[in-house]
């Protein structure tokens, strides 16, 4: 079932690199929690949350949209490796 909003939202295809970059972060957080649930996962999460954001290219400015307690500066943001998408 589609509705005027969902067929509007975005897939993007991930090359293999940001796959596997992903896949590798949550499998180390995975690890991670399953040898204690309480530990803080939080760095890794963010790198997750970089990835994505570079995935959909994101400009800064949308970024602090959905996260405006973004931690990184806008040209830290910037000089972050992009990720490859074919267009």
């Amino acid at each position: 079932m589609q509705t005027p909003y969902t067929f509007q939202i975005p897939i993007v295809s991930e090359d293999e690199e940001t796959k596997a970059a992903i896949t590798s972060l949550v499998k180390q957080i995975l690890n991670i929690k399953q040898a204690d649930a309480a530990a803080d996962t939080s760095a890794l999460e963010s790198e997750i949350d970089l990835l994505v954001y570079r995935l959909y290219r994101l400009t800064y400015d949308e970024v602090l949209l959905v996260e405006p307690d973004f931690a990184l500066s806008r040209a830290a943001y910037e000089s972050a490796a992009t990720v490859s998408q074919p267009r």
